[in-house]
């Protein structure tokens, strides 16, 4: 039996690439009986992925366990010794933490040496590695009309007024951590390159992730293996939407404020055709004066509503700053490949990595004047437009093939198994 271990993701965060990794592991180890263990909610949605998709997952047990997040030492030594106990009483001998923290790695570390010896691991690593960078650029704040106190909290609700003040006093504490940076480098590096031997391995989610970390950390212990950051693609191509005009879609959580900065150079230009910047996410805020940026649903969605919401879209748009994915892979990029729409974005070098100029699936930008510029020329010529459109979309498919986890099975069991 094989374990899947979630110990940090509820409800929605991270359900595409883990129903990715769930059904690799199917694929994989076929006819081995799999362990899921997550959050209850985290449990369903995954289960709903996978059953939509047509994964066979009689094979997997989807079992609900305390997922205790970055909370702090005590919280995280109970939630890994207690899904260690109960993955030792199932007899299962590898496990596949699908993302932890340091501190979470060295504990399920600690604790498989001294008291589940034989229990071999591997670790997915996420957003995390970003700091080995020390680049802690800032995000593109929104503009908002200033109000006083008074008024900003009038008729707020009490639970409202105080996780707006937790939110302010973990701002705060996060300042003040930051100026103590080289030492929590030096804390993680530690943490990270504890007791390694023969039976923990690690998983990052893009090739250029590996390259780039033995930069930052000596990586020849650690045992890296580089996955493309998986999803369950649909075997059925996804057909071309045909529109009338430009649709652009910002899928997940998006970035409020450049886009805000990109609208307000959109409104300084002379664009006369319809277009349309679609929010498939939660936030919306700073676009009420852009009649051209749509919110259709203000609020969390479900997997099926984003889907219906993405299928008419012409090309995704994709708003990070350059310092953001240094060492680790945004979703966005692989949301794109798995719905195959072309992607239109700001410079990243995590997004990069997916646009080889020789069979590029989209468009990259500068700076927001550049992309605005680029929007004025595609509204404006549309119908031209359609034969770049094309080829993109052509790109993307052919990409998907070549980073679809199914087809790179080989990595997944070389990352399972172990020299102990």
């Amino acid at each position: 039996m094989i374990a899947v271990c979630e110990l940090n993701c509820a409800w929605t965060s991270h359900e595409t690439p883990n129903a990715g990794f769930v059904a690799a592991l199917t694929k994989c180890f076929h006819g081995e009986k799999i362990a899921f263990y997550a959050e209850k909610r985290h449990l369903n949605i995954v289960s709903g992925i996978l059953s939509k998709k047509g994964i066979d997952t009689s094979m997997v047990r989807f079992q609900p366990v305390f997922a205790a997040g970055s909370h702090g030492l005590p919280l995280s030594l109970y939630s890994c010794f207690r899904v260690l106990r109960e993955i030792k009483r199932n007899n299962c001998d590898k496990v596949l933490f699908l993302s932890v923290d340091p501190l979470q790695e060295y504990l399920c570390k600690k604790l498989c040496v001294i008291f589940f010896k034989r229990i071999n691991c591997s670790f997915v690593l996420h957003g995390e590695l970003d700091n080995f960078t020390c680049s802690h650029g800032t995000v593109t704040p929104v503009i908002i009309e200033k109000k006083t106190l008074f008024e900003r909290l009038r008729n707020k609700s009490f639970f409202y007024i105080c996780s707006n003040v937790w939110i302010v006093l973990c701002n705060i504490l996060k300042r003040s951590y930051l100026r103590f940076g080289r030492i929590r480098l030096d804390i993680r590096k530690a943490l990270l390159l504890h007791q390694e031997t023969g039976r923990f391995n690690h998983i990052v989610l893009s090739p250029f992730i590996k390259a780039r970390f033995s930069e930052y950390i000596d990586t020849s212990k650690l045992n890296i293996y580089a996955i493309v950051m998986p999803a369950v693609f649909p075997v059925k191509k996804p057909l071309r939407p045909i529109n009338s005009y430009l649709k652009f879609g910002i899928f997940g959580y998006g970035n409020s404020g450049l886009l805000q900065r990109l609208n307000m150079v959109l409104a300084e230009l002379d664009i006369r055709k319809k277009y349309e910047i679609r929010i498939i996410g939660m936030d919306g805020r700073g676009i009420e004066d852009y009649p051209n940026v749509t919110h259709p649903i203000p609020r969390v969605l479900t997997r099926d509503e984003m889907e219906e919401l993405t299928q008419d879209i012409d090309m995704q748009m994709i708003l990070y700053e350059d310092f953001r994915y240094q060492l680790s892979c945004s979703a966005a990029i692989i949301e794109a490949h798995s719905y195959a729409k072309p992607v239109f974005y700001l410079k990243n070098e995590c997004i990069d990595e997916f646009n080889p100029p020789e069979k590029p699936i989209g468009i990259r930008c500068s700076d927001v004047k550049e992309m605005a510029e680029e929007i004025h020329r595609i509204v404006e010529n549309y119908d031209i437009f359609q034969s770049e459109l094309q080829q993109y979309y052509e790109n993307i498919l052919f990409h998907r093939e070549r980073i679809d986890i199914m087809n790179n099975l080989h990595v997944l069991k070389e990352a399972m198994s172990f020299s102990i």
